[in-house]
């Protein structure tokens, strides 16, 4: 009960998968569940031989039983010498061996009973096997006392009896017989240097002639042929020196123990072994040199030879004979030959023919088999077991067989045709281990090819005759065997599945034998049927007794639903395992016998799997609760897995559609918990990656840590899992698709927010020192910046952007997501759509990616500001003739040491836009720093020096085009600090010179719009040289803006020339027209004079302005529009206008410019500002004259009120 205990728990613990395969990088390799009774394949009956009758199948009880032909040599009978110890009934019907076999299970068969009834037979078997011992013993390969003793046990010998026979054979082997051998000289030699002469020495021996093949591969020498035991002693002769015609004339003597198999092996070896100087070579000062060719590294082999023993002992003279041996070397060229004089000393032994040596091997055989299957019996006796005999034969038996076909020249096939005849004899009388049978046919086919060859029927040796007939009598026992398969079968046992085994492979093993295969009747060739019909119900009892022995000790409660899926999971594995094997051995074995084997093991099968899951899995994984249990997650994956390779291996090998194949049905509600599991997991193998995260490069020139390498992995692991899940429905595929997606982006986003929330512990600031980067930050934002790239290889791709770096695998391709969109686009039109869907979510998580980036990056900036700020205020301390260049050195030094850490460690695109957030940080330092210098004439150089350090840094981050583009080099706070240095560098008259250029651009932009809401204003204008005045005439007003509750206005034009300096004259007195009550489109038809110097009127920024208000008497007058025209696009005339037929002369200036008012100006705002500040006269004076000449009664002028500002007001 306890070793059932424990297999069970074996059975169980063995479960091949895991959920962790997708989720560790390395997937581990679980022991495969074994099994003894694990078969190969079964057959459908569709499958059958088509010209089988059809009434075979139902005709299979009631076919009469094939009568069984022995085509034995010996008959096999029962006569043993000792009393049997139990006494088999024979009188049983031996046509089937079924019938026998079925005894055999219950009753210990009598192996004490010799297969030798006959005496004479009996008596020949001692003698041989005596005779055998004999010379095993004298040529020390086996003990005498042992040899003796097995003797006496085996044929029941009395000491005298066999001290008897042992003398006969000693006398009758003749072991004195020599063979005396002179070995006379070498002719007919050659050297490959004709000034080079070997030194010549010739080696013999005497080599069992089955060793022959062996030895005279390559050239080793004889010492290393005795080493290894293949022959007993080498004889060699002196060595001749610088000779090609030696002569020894020296004796030499072997005894030989089997003339018939012996041969005489001479070599000549050349045995120079030191370099020598050959005197004729070379001529002068290179006489006395050898030539490459003389140069010896150690003794070379020249040629061998060989002579059977056997063509001389026939020779009774004692003269002997002489024998000319050619010499061969190692590539089969003659070199030579040999002279020798043999002769053979002794009595010549009698030959004795081939067929009666095989009538001798196969007596000793039978005899032997007789004893040894004895011993096994009454030692399986004793163990209280009853067994069939293994037919293994002990080590003495073992010798005489061997030692005996070898003396007898019976070569490897003729032997094992007789070890086949004896045991086959055996086994369907006694009942054998038929793994001995299948070990016999195996050899039989290795050596087929020592067939004789080109036998003309009726011909044949007799012992092939033989053999043809013994293979005929096995194949039509298998038949047999196969054919009642279903007694054999026993499912609740598992009892008879290893025989049918062993019959199929027994039944491949005579299909491989060609020329047996050939000779069989074209109706005894293909038994596909039976074969069929076998295999079939083996693998159905097979799976059956599976089932049994693996998922009975589990109950299908719910409590235990655990250990049952588990079994479930090894039981289906086993399948899918041995469906592997049978695929890669089974199956070609049996396309000789043009069986489809894969086809007969997978029929059976289907169905019992299907009910499998249908009984066992339903109530499992129909349940809601399983989504929260991880373990029934898990093993509901693998089973899945598995039976998808079931599949899969079927579709590829029998094109058969299984209906295993519904298994997915009943896994579609467990995908999304699947896809929720794996991301789970992911999220915790990432916050465990991150924390064991030393955040260093993994190596050199590698841009990341390790968290990152982990984090790719388990994403791609996720993208493996839905590879493997390979979902047929690609509509439903679609969704499973999207909650994925969502899933890796969900589980990059918290990659991101893991580092990021690590960042502030890597930001080294200690108090009262400046701040400086470090690489860990930049490994950090190198990880970030590959999280994004990862998702956003998609788009880069798709797009044909091109990738900076290493190219990122697209996650399209990885997904395999082109079918779904092909098949949607195709089946409903919406392939695009979907496609959009998937881009949108990849690139919205990027997005948030790089937003964090952003904002890391910008944060990061502001950690520069304070020690940019601190170089800078002393910049500004230093004496004013200092020079700015030597000035910002410290800054300099300070940047580029962080600007180096930067650039070396972290990715370009990251670079970039840290580098952007530090030029922003310092323009905003210096923009700070502009707007505290005083408002003195005193500190116009700080303000020059500001401009030159602004200058200077844009340089140093353009670093020469490597840097920060143009582009980026100039954002808006830049343009506008730029601005107000400019302007603060001016002087006040330069400053209100600007001020009205700045008025002319905006007329400029106010005429380039569509539409004029604040009305136009039209007027002729030019200038009369003589009389030094501008002749102005406001002609009419359109479309202007009505004011008021009422909504009209009354409308007035008021002219002047700006700037004051340029035209003092002209502010002597005000030039307005007169009201016009109540209109929107007034005509004025006024005329005015307003002085000035010719020189003045071509000068930038000098301008014309007419500015329209509506009169107010009670209160200030309300601004409506202006218009401005510069003073230098005014043409100027005499004092009397020119003809109008004379088109070469200057004309009047007739205009109709739209009104605008006036918007901020940074010039005048630098002069109200130096007003406030009582700056100098001229800023003053400018600002004064303006609100004094645009005063009213109760209020400031309006360009008062436009330009009104504060003291330290700056736009930025």
């Amino acid at each position: 009960m306890a070793n059932q205990d424990k297999q069970r728990n074996t059975l169980v613990g063995k479960f091949h998968r895991n959920w962790d395969t997708y989720i560790i990088p390395i997937r581990p390799v679980k022991s495969l569940l074994k099994s003894s009774l694990a078969l190969f394949k079964p057959p459908s009956k569709n499958d059958l031989d088509k010209d089988a009758p059809q009434e075979a199948a139902a005709e299979d009880e009631q076919r009469a039983p094939v009568k069984v032909t022995h085509a034995v040599t010996i008959p096999v009978s029962v006569d043993p010498p000792h009393e049997p110890s139990t006494k088999l009934e024979m009188e049983v019907d031996l046509s089937s061996s079924l019938n026998i076999r079925s005894r055999l299970a219950a009753v210990q068969p009598a192996s004490s009973q010799k297969l030798i009834t006959d005496p004479a037979e009996w008596s020949e078997a001692c003698r041989v096997a005596v005779d055998t011992a004999v010379r095993i013993v004298s040529s020390l390969q086996l003990n005498e006392s042992e040899a003796q003793m097995y003797i006496d046990q085996a044929f029941n010998l009395t000491i005298p009896e066999r001290n008897k026979l042992w003398e006969s054979a000693k006398r009758s082997q003749n072991p004195e017989r020599k063979i005396s051998c002179k070995v006379v000289g070498a002719q007919g030699l050659s050297s490959k240097d004709p000034n080079i002469k070997p030194d010549l020495q010739c080696q013999l021996s005497l080599l069992p002639r089955r060793y022959y093949e062996r030895v005279t591969v390559g050239t080793r020498p004889m010492e290393e042929w005795q080493r290894e035991k293949l022959v007993t002693e080498v004889l060699k002769t002196t060595v001749k020196q610088a000779t090609l015609e030696p002569q020894w004339g020296e004796q030499f003597e072997f005894t030989t123990l089997d003339p018939n198999e012996e041969l005489v092996m001479v070599e000549l070896w050349d045995m120079s072994t030191e370099t020598r100087t050959d005197p004729r070579a070379g001529t002068g000062k290179m006489k006395g040199l050898m030539t490459a060719s003389a140069i010896k590294k150690g003794p070379e082999l020249i040629g061998r030879g060989s002579c059977p023993v056997s063509s001389l002992s026939s020779s009774s003279s004692s003269s002997g004979e002489t024998k000319t041996l050619p010499l061969y070397s190692s590539t089969k060229k003659q070199q030579g030959s040999l002279i020798l004089h043999l002769v053979v000393k002794g009595k010549a032994e009698e030959k004795t023919q081939p067929s009666d040596k095989l009538k001798q091997h196969h007596l000793l055989l039978r005899a032997l088999v007789a004893h040894e299957s004895h011993v096994a019996a009454q030692k399986s006796g004793e163990e209280g077991c009853k067994t069939c005999w293994n037919a293994l034969l002990s080590p003495v038996a073992e010798v005489l067989v061997h030692r005996h076909a070898v003396y007898s020249g019976i070569d490897e096939l003729q032997r094992a045709a007789v070890q086949l005849s004896v045991m086959f004899d055996y086994h369907l009388t006694f009942a054998l281990e038929l793994s001995a049978i299948v070990s016999l046919l195996d050899q039989i086919g290795k050596h087929q090819a020592l067939l004789p060859r080109k036998m003309k029927p009726g011909t044949e040796p007799e012992w092939v005759v033989q053999l043809f007939k013994q293979l005929e009598a096995i194949l039509t026992d298998i038949i047999e065997v196969l054919y009642n398969h279903v007694i054999l079968l026993d499912a609740q046992t598992g009892s008879g599945i290893e025989e049918v085994k062993a019959n199929l492979l027994m039944l491949k093993k005579l299909y491989a034998f060609e020329s047996f295969v050939s000779k069989l009747p074209a109706d005894r060739k293909l038994y596909r049927n039976v074969v069929a019909n076998a295999v079939e119900a083996a693998v159905d009892q097979w799976f059956k007794f599976l089932t049994m022995k693996m998922l009975t000790p589990f109950s299908s409660s719910m409590s235990n639903r655990t250990s049952t899926l588990k079994a479930v999971c090894n039981l289906v594995q086993h399948c899918l395992d041995e469906l592997k094997r049978v695929q890669g051995t089974v199956v070609p074995l049996f396309q000789i016998m043009e069986v489809d084997y894969l086809t007969h093991f997978l029929v059976p099968l289907d169905k019992p799997l299907q009910d499998l899951v249908t009984s066992h899995l339903q109530f499992a994984l129909h349940d809601d609760d399983i989504v929260n249990n991880q373990e029934l997650l898990g093993l509901a994956f693998e089973l899945y897995l598995t039976l998808q390779e079931i599949s899969i291996v079927a579709k590829e090998t029998t094109g058969r559609v299984l209906q295993v194949l519904l298994y997915k049905v009943w896994f579609k509600h467990l995908v999304t918990s699947w896809l929720k599991m794996a991301l789970n997991k992911c999220k915790e193998r990432i916050a465990s990656a991150v924390k064991e995260d030393q955040v260093v490069n993994v190596a050199d020139k590698i841009t990341y840590s390790s968290s990152l390498v982990d984090t790719l992995t388990f994403l791609n692991q996720m993208v493996a899992f839905w590879r493997d899940l390979d979902w047929p429905n690609p509509e439903e595929s679609y969704g499973f698709v999207i909650t994925l997606i969502k899933h890796i982006t969900d589980a990059a986003l918290y990659y991101v927010d893991l580092i990021n929330s690590r960042l502030p512990s890597q930001q080294h600031m200690d108090e009262g020192e400046d701040y400086s980067v470090t690489v860990q930050l930049c490994v950090m934002l190198n990880n970030m910046q590959h999280t994004q790239d990862k998702l956003l290889s998609t788009q880069a791709k798709r797009s044909g952007a091109e990738q900076q770096g290493e190219q990122q695998q697209n996650l399209f391709d990885e997904l395999q997501l082109d079918k779904i969109f092909e098949w949607l686009q195709k089946e409903k039109g919406i392939g695009l759509q979907a496609q959009k869907v998937v881009t949108d979510i990849m690139t919205s998580a990027a997005d948030d990616i790089r937003n964090r980036i952003y904002g890391i990056t910008e944060h990061l900036s502001q950690r520069f500001v304070p020690a940019i700020a601190r170089i800078v205020a002393k910049i500004m301390e230093a004496d004013q003739k200092a020079i700015t260049e030597d000035l910002l050195q410290p800054l300099d030094t300070y940047l580029n040491t962080n600007l180096q850490t930067l650039s070396s460690n972290l990715l370009f695109s990251v670079f970039k836009v840290l580098l952007k957030h530090i030029w922003v940080a310092t323009i905003g330092v210096l923009g700070d720093t502009v707007s505290r210098v005083p408002k003195t004439t005193s500190s116009k150089y700080l303000i020059q020096r500001l401009c030159d350090c602004l200058k200077l840094l844009r340089v140093f981050f353009h670093a020469g085009g490597e840097g920060l583009s143009d582009k980026d080099l100039e954002p808006k706070q830049y343009k506008t600090i730029l601005g107000e240095l400019e302007v603060k560098r001016l002087n006040s008259d330069d400053l209100i010179v600007k001020c009205c250029a700045d008025m002319v651009e905006q007329q400029t932009k106010a005429a380039s719009q569509p539409e004029h809401k604040l009305g136009t204003l039209s007027l002729s204008v030019c200038y009369l040289t003589q009389k030094g005045v501008v002749e102005v005439t406001v002609g009419r007003a359109f479309n202007l803006p009505g004011t008021g509750k009422k909504g009209t206005l009354d409308p007035l034009v008021e002219v002047s020339l700006l700037p004051v300096l340029y035209f003092p004259e002209s502010y002597r007195k005000s030039y307005k027209t007169h009201a016009q009550k109540q209109t929107a489109n007034p005509t004025f038809g006024q005329e005015f004079f307003l002085p000035s110097k010719g020189e003045n009127m071509g000068k930038e920024g000098a301008i014309l302005v007419l500015t329209i208000f509506d009169h107010d008497l009670i209160r200030e007058n309300t601004f409506v529009g202006i218009c401005v025209i510069p003073c230098k696009d005014i043409p100027q005339l005499l004092d009397e206008a020119p003809s109008v037929l004379d088109r070469t002369a200057p004309q009047r200036k007739n205009l109709t410019l739209p009104l605008f008012q006036l918007t901020d100006s940074r010039c005048f705002r630098e002069l109200n500002l130096r007003n406030q500040v009582d700056y100098d006269h001229e800023s003053t004076d400018f600002v004064k004259l303006l609100n004094k000449r645009y005063q009213t009664p109760t209020g400031p002028g309006v360009l008062s009120r436009l330009y009104t500002a504060t003291k330290d007001a700056m736009y930025i």
